[in-house]
């Protein structure tokens, strides 16, 4: 029951879905009218990778080998779609 919450929880919550969450959206659409698309699209997929080393370094959390799996493959996504085509090469 929602009524039954008290408020510290509740403020908590607004600032998960306002502070954080609605407001790294709208940066990232300001961004976007600013940079280059894939600037941006490699900044959002690390945005993740950031929040893991954060919360590992302040004690948080513990990395696992899963954690670290998953952010060599956002990496190299990064990397792959960032990379600039060799010229002469027809790309698809």
């Amino acid at each position: 029951s929602w009524s039954t919450l008290p408020f510290e929880a509740i403020w908590k919550m607004a600032f998960v879905v306002i502070g954080t969450t609605f407001c790294a959206y709208l940066f990232n659409v300001f961004a976007l009218t600013q940079l280059k698309a894939s600037t941006v699209s490699a900044f959002v997929y690390v945005q993740p990778v950031i929040g893991i080393l954060f919360a590992v370094l302040s004690g948080r959390d513990k990395l696992t080998t899963v954690k670290i799996a998953a952010a060599c493959l956002v990496m190299l996504g990064v990397y792959l779609v960032s990379k600039k085509p060799k010229p002469g090469k027809i790309v698809d």
